[in-house]
């Protein structure tokens, strides 16, 4: 919880963008959730958050890294099933 992201020249944000955007374009031709478009966007997904997670400060940083630890806990099939956003809650 404590790691520095990999220094980065420019937006991170875009960078991740980019390089989402250019793994969604392989994956349906290729099929594949490893090799280099994958690690790129691993990769930078960790760094964005572990940099958004430095920025925090005090109680809010640290309810930040509870839940962050708690989603990564549950699996695959236990975060599909977790409601995340308002949007996502039925009545």
């Amino acid at each position: 919880m404590k790691r520095d992201p990999s220094p980065i020249t420019g937006s991170r944000s875009n960078t991740l963008l980019r390089d989402i955007g250019n793994f969604k374009t392989v994956l349906p031709t290729h099929r594949t959730t490893h090799g280099d478009f994958f690690n790129r966007v691993d990769v930078g997904m960790r760094d964005f958050v572990w940099e958004y997670r430095k920025r925090l400060a005090g109680k809010t940083g640290q309810e930040f890294e509870t839940k962050l630890m708690a989603l990564m806990s549950m699996g695959k099939d236990g975060l599909l099933k977790e409601k995340l956003f308002k949007m996502d809650q039925h009545a």
